[in-house]
This record gives C-alpha cells, structure tokens and sequence, in this order.
C-alpha cells in the first residue's frame, strides 16, 4: 500500500523545486565570479565581471525565492493554529527580506555611479519601502494573532496530560496509588489523606507528633461543633 506524504501536495512540489532552483543559481553565479577573466575584466572602468555576475545570480535568486514563499503560503494548510498564523506572515516577511537584501545588493552596483543627491533619493526610497512592507507585516501578524491564542488554548488545555500525577504507597500492600485515590486498587485498603505541617508546609503522615524537617510539634485541629 503506498504511503501518501504530507508533501505530496502540487506546492509543496513546486516550494522545493524553487528552493533547489535558487541553490544552484547561487552556486553557478559564484563558481563564474572566481573564473580568472571575470576578475579582470571591467565595466565602465569600476564594476567587475564577477561582481556584476554574482549581482545577477543573487537577483534571480531572490525573484525564485519570492515564488518559493507564495508556494509555501499556499501549501500550508489553513486551519487554525500556529500554521495559519505563519502562513498569514510568511509572505510579508518574505517581501521584507527580498527588499532589505535587494536594496543592499543595487547598491553596491551603482554607488559608483551615483551622487549625493542620487544617494539621497535612493536611500530616502529604499527606507519608505521598508518602512511599508514592515507595517504589512505588522498588520498581517495582529490579524492572524488570534490563531496563535488559539493554539496557546489548546496546548494549556493538553498539558495536565503530560504531567505525571503523584503517586503514593498504599501502607497496606505497598502498591503505588494516585494522590486522589480513596482506597487502594489493589487490596481494598482505605487510603490516609496527607497531613501538612502548619509551620513549615512538609507532608508528614497521620501518625507523627513532630514535623521531621522543622521539628515543630503537630498542632491537633480543634473539631467543629457540626463535627462533635
């Protein structure tokens, strides 16, 4: 019987074959930056071969990283959770990403090439689009926020589960039993609720007259008239 893989899906398929596509782009961009002519060979007496090439490899490379992130976005299944909550913020934080690295990466090429007028204009447009593209993801984190408060719900609702309940031996038999446990599974025998020190908080048994962590002599409950 075949087995049918969470990846199976057609996005998932194509997320991965983006994601190998840009691995090697980058690794052929770089392995044609260190050929000796691309190291000697100049444009406009400033930009070399190799650095204009890797500047290419790199833009393409965040072009297929921008399908790869529409492709997981569509991938991951919308329902609820931290899943929806990551696929309502993967895109923006994608486009964040290629835009903080793009800017870089331009920048480099034309700064030769550039006034201090044009740097202005440039860092002045480069910073706007930033600061939008970060306030799109703000946007899309508030409004995806409730599906991470629903998965805190979930896990606090499950995680007495994962927590070992004390256990106590049955002064009978011996046999283990759980704190709430009025008798015991496994000889019928009635088991004694836990006593507390009133001084210092310390689990004692029935029987003890003094507390064996602070020596403090056990303080007899004056019973109540329901109970006389």
């Amino acid at each position: 019987m075949a087995k049918v893989s969470c990846f199976a899906g057609t996005d998932f398929r194509r997320a991965a074959q983006y994601l190998v596509t840009i691995m090697a782009v980058l690794l052929i961009g770089y392995l044609l930056s260190v050929l000796p002519v691309m190291t000697r060979l100049q444009f406009g007496g400033v930009l070399l071969a190799s650095e204009l090439i890797l500047f290419t490899a790199h833009v393409a490379a965040l072009a297929l990283f921008f399908l790869f992130a529409r492709h997981v976005v569509a991938a991951i299944p919308d329902r609820g959770g931290t899943l929806s909550f990551i696929r309502g913020i993967v895109e923006p934080v994608a486009v964040l990403m290629i835009l903080v690295i793009a800017q870089g990466l331009l920048w480099q090429v034309i700064d030769p090439f550039v006034g201090r007028g044009g740097k202005t204009v440039y860092f002045g447009v480069a910073i706007t689009l930033i600061v939008m593209v970060g306030a799109w993801l703000i946007v899309s984190a508030y409004q995806q926020a409730f599906n991470l408060v629903d998965a805190a719900e979930y896990l606090i609702a499950r995680f007495p589960q994962f927590v070992p309940r004390q256990r106590y031996s049955c002064s009978a038999c011996g046999e283990k039993v759980s704190k709430d446990a009025k008798f015991c599974s496994q000889c019928g025998h009635k088991i004694e609720e836990a006593v507390n020190c009133q001084f210092c908080g310390q689990t004692l048994k029935p029987d003890q007259k003094f507390c064996q962590n602070c020596g403090k002599p056990l303080v007899a409950t004056v019973p109540s008239d329901s109970e006389r």
